[in-house]
């Protein structure tokens, strides 16, 4: 199949009603989520859009102090979805309103074996009309037009912007209010109308039987209701799986398995018969026998969450400050990801 990634910036669960959140804002997603492969306990890894593109495309986890983006070096001796696919005969594109170079992520896509980069330069000047660079509906219809002349299969990916502090939508808000919560609902239901408008074109096009859409968050967001970010609510994200390519066992499924964006390649991977080897950090949410767990940091938290309890244990503090109890056995296996995580970076 045709693999499209859709990287939603900042859409935390908290917006989406299909995962707990607030209904009617982010209705298209709720829709695709009925028809789709829904994982409802996923989490990010990082708290930055760099750690989030490098937990989704080669599996590698965020570390609390530094990004791994930033080392080309190491950036190098990962591993890549786009090197993966593209070995199997992929056509490979990404796809950024903004400027690529920013975070160093355009250095990293290089290195990760991409063929095809599109960023501010591709956009008039109309369209730049945001303080990011292009909004996501120009975005979404360029990588459309681009894709209907583009030989299969064909592995692309969007990132997408609008979503994002100064929080503005060219068009009509949705939700009254100039406060800070408000304007993060009208962005993310903005991108929501695009995502509706995008996958209406997308099923014109003669691939998109052929084609399996993975949607998912770059990272979780305090907002809109004010969550504290050191504990596990504001890092619970969507990842979706849709698309006719899609089994039809899985249309409509709810996957409860706790996971992280760096499991997604080893889920794919493996629902493709390739193997997946190489991401050691990277579990199969669709194998019952994987381990329920997800790891999150912050500069300052260590989070880790199982079926049975979670916790946000404070280097400052050298304590759980997620005001819960939980088991002792979780804090040490968040300690031990954590040392052999570095123990990774530094090797």
């Amino acid at each position: 199949p045709n693999i499209v990634f859709l990287i939603l910036e900042s859409h935390t669960a908290d917006v989406i009603a299909s995962l707990g959140g607030e209904k009617g804002v982010c209705p298209t997603l709720d829709s695709l989520a009925s028809a789709g492969l829904l994982f409802t306990q996923i989490y990010g890894s990082g708290m930055r859009t760099d750690q989030g593109l490098v937990s989704i495309l080669s599996g590698f986890p965020a570390q609390p102090d530094q990004s791994i983006i930033k080392y080309t070096s190491k950036v190098s001796k990962l591993p890549s979805l786009y090197k993966d696919l593209t070995a199997k005969g992929y056509q490979s594109s990404f796809y950024y309103g903004g400027e690529i170079e920013f975070a160093n992520i355009g250095a990293y896509l290089r290195q990760a074996g991409i063929e095809k980069i599109s960023d501010i330069d591709d956009y008039s000047t109309e369209q730049l009309n945001s303080k990011w660079g292009a909004h996501d509906e120009y975005v979404l219809s360029k990588q459309l037009r681009d894709l209907s002349h583009e030989q299969q299969p064909f592995f692309s990916v969007v990132l997408t912007l609008t979503n994002h502090e100064p929080f503005e939508v060219p068009n009509q808000p949705k939700f009254e209010g100039k406060d800070e919560a408000s304007c993060f609902r009208n962005t993310a239901a903005y991108t929501d109308k695009c995502l509706k408008n995008y996958f209406q074109n997308a099923a014109k096009q003669s691939w998109y039987n052929n084609t399996l859409f993975v949607l998912v968050a770059d990272h979780g967001h305090r907002l809109p209701q004010n969550n504290d970010m050191n504990l596990a609510k504001a890092k619970h994200i969507p990842l979706l799986f849709f698309g006719n390519a899609l089994n039809s066992a899985f249309k409509g499924y709810r996957c409860s398995k706790i996971g992280n964006q760096n499991d997604i390649a080893a889920t794919l991977l493996s629902q493709l018969n390739l193997t997946s080897d190489r991401y050691v950090w990277s579990k199969n949410l669709l194998n019952p026998g994987t381990n329920d767990f997800a790891y999150y940091s912050n500069e300052t938290v260590l989070g880790w969450i199982s079926k049975s309890d979670s916790i946000a244990y404070s280097y400052v503090e050298k304590k759980n400050i997620a005001n819960n109890s939980y088991s002792k056995i979780n804090e040490l296996n968040a300690k031990a990801y954590l040392q052999q995580l570095y123990a990774t970076f530094n090797n």
